[in-house]
């Protein structure tokens, strides 16, 4: 079987240019799915010219000889809109608002 490049608007389904709430968590969802669909050789391309807007707690794990090509621009949720919405739904490791906050983009044992 041969390498994939997957567009991670066309496959993953993310929006550019909507920096509304249920975007940016679903962009975020459409981010870690498509991270984690990849396999050796294979390539995710964020499309250039085009910014996507997403909440953090992007997660890529034991990942082998993929290839991630971000021409495009990722935004991560600001506070400046909504400053206690944000920091209130940021997602976290474990539960309840002590929680620690995840990373924006959290990259774990990757192979090259």
């Amino acid at each position: 079987i041969g390498a994939t490049v997957y567009d991670y608007e066309k496959f993953g389904g993310a929006k550019a240019g909507d920096d509304s709430w249920d975007v940016m968590w679903s962009n975020g969802q459409a981010l870690n799915a498509t991270l984690s669909n990849l396999r050796p050789g294979d390539t995710l391309v964020v499309p250039s010219s085009k910014t996507f807007y997403l909440m953090g707690g992007i997660q890529a794990r034991d990942l082998t000889n993929v290839t991630i090509s971000l021409d495009g621009t990722l935004e991560f949720a600001s506070t400046t809109l909504n400053a206690v919405r944000y920091i209130d739904n940021w997602p976290r490791r474990g539960s309840g608002k002590s929680a620690s906050v995840l990373e924006c983009l959290a990259f774990d044992n990757l192979t090259n």
